[in-house]
């Protein structure tokens, strides 16, 4: 009877629901702990509640926000939180009691979540690539190795409180990651763009300068054009087109893989570009091209020309009603309908062929480099050359045209030495 009125008394009721709820919040969030390359630790409390994620990196004490002194400081936050929750509070009012002066929408992961919402929207109207979109939600990940959660550095930390020094940390953690200096630089710029579009909206005063990153200047290994025609020769002729107008229009391999029978017109013997793919598969989405342009090109290469008008041939009208085999650079041994080359498949295509001639060379280098830098060096101007490869930045071609003006230093000096 005692034991039944202990159980049934208000005070016992009180301390079992608190123990219950207690126990339901004894799991919730963890510490986490990053080394800066300072050498000093950052600790962080992570907390996932009801599909949500909150970080809290610093406590606010009067009107400055300081991080955790220690991994024990840190602790001593989440049980405090846990206690808070247990009592009623919700995760987010909890928070707040350690961070009054900052909105948890502020945080770096709450905007990088609206800023993939934002561009997934892009994509789907065609505005954006799917590319480009699966590169920054790589970067935005919470976890992982290399560029992957290359963004989570930031995560826990006010999007409007970020001072230039601590940029300039972020980069050097990239780089103790084994991330070279080019794809830091990829890593960089897409986060600049992210803080310069919450600048642009009014949602932060300023964006935190962005110390200049170091990259290797690209240097494109060649092949000579001779070298070259003995690689064209080790592929089959039916296979070959994709590989001549590489080396004949400069195009891409995406530009490539996604043209189409009409989009050659035999009266002026001029090529359409306008669309590329957006991945390296089959079936991935054809969206423009990487300039955004559309441009006609003329089939200047005499083997391409009769190359193509070959190709031409080897379509019926029936299966073109049936949308059958109208890739017009083709792989007639690929299983979709349409014949095109995955990406994977045209560069295996030509490493065979390398092989079998003895060469070592990527497609990029061996097909659009190779010719770029031969024109140059044959006395094409700069101009001339980026409009026959459809480039929109000048300084793209500029790579090309250094050979050409070496050359041309040096003959000319020999000549006047020889005088």
């Amino acid at each position: 009877m005692v034991a039944w009125l202990m159980a049934s008394s208000p005070q016992t009721s009180f301390y079992q629901s608190y123990a219950t709820r207690f126990a339901d919040v004894a799991e919730l969030g963890k510490v986490r702990s990053q080394q800066l390359p300072s050498g000093n630790w950052r600790y962080q409390i992570s907390i996932s509640h009801r599909g949500k994620r909150y970080y809290l990196g610093t406590v606010t004490v009067g009107e400055v926000d300081t991080p955790f002194e220690s991994r024990d400081h840190a602790v001593g936050v989440l049980a405090q939180i846990r206690a808070l929750v247990a009592n009623g509070d919700s995760v987010q009012q909890a928070i707040a009691r350690f961070r009054p002066m900052e909105c948890p929408e502020d945080f770096v992961e709450n905007r990088v979540a609206e800023y993939l919402e934002h561009w997934r929207g892009l994509v789907d109207k065609s505005k954006r690539s799917p590319a480009t979109l699966r590169e920054i939600e790589r970067y935005a990940q919470r976890e992982g190795k290399g560029t992957r959660g290359a963004w989570a550095y930031w995560y826990g930390q006010n999007a409007k409180q970020i001072p230039n020094g601590a940029v300039e940390d972020w980069h050097a953690w990239l780089c103790d990651r084994g991330i070279g200096a080019t794809t830091q630089g990829h890593v960089s710029d897409a986060f600049r763009s992210f803080l310069r579009r919450l600048e642009w909206r009014g949602e932060i005063d300023r964006v935190p300068n962005f110390p200049a990153i170091e990259r290797p200047e690209y240097a494109p290994r060649t092949i000579s054009l001779s070298r070259r025609e003995r690689i064209f020769e080790a592929i089959p002729y039916e296979r070959r087109g994709a590989f001549l107008i590489a080396a004949c229009l400069l195009m891409r391999p995406r530009e490539i893989r996604a043209s189409e029978l009409g989009d050659y017109d035999i009266e002026t013997n001029t090529l359409l570009i306008n669309k590329a793919f957006k991945g390296q598969g089959i079936h991935d989405v054809v969206r423009s091209t990487k300039e955004g342009t559309s441009t006609r090109r003329e089939v200047w290469d005499d083997a391409t020309r009769d190359w193509i008008l070959w190709r031409l041939k080897q379509t019926t009208d029936e299966q073109r009603l049936r949308g059958e085999a109208t890739a017009l650079f083709w792989n007639p041994r690929a299983n979709d309908p349409r014949k095109g080359w995955s990406e994977t498949r045209l560069r295996y295509q030509w490493r065979d062929a390398c092989e079998t001639v003895g060469v070592r060379i990527s497609l990029y280098e061996g097909t659009k480099h190779s010719t770029a830098t031969a024109l140059a060096e044959g006395g094409i101007q700069p101009l001339v050359l980026k409009a026959l490869g459809g480039w929109k930045d000048s300084k793209s071609v500029e790579k090309y045209a250094k050979p050409r003006a070496t050359r041309a230093i040096v003959l000319d000096a020999k000549r006047k030495g020889e005088r």
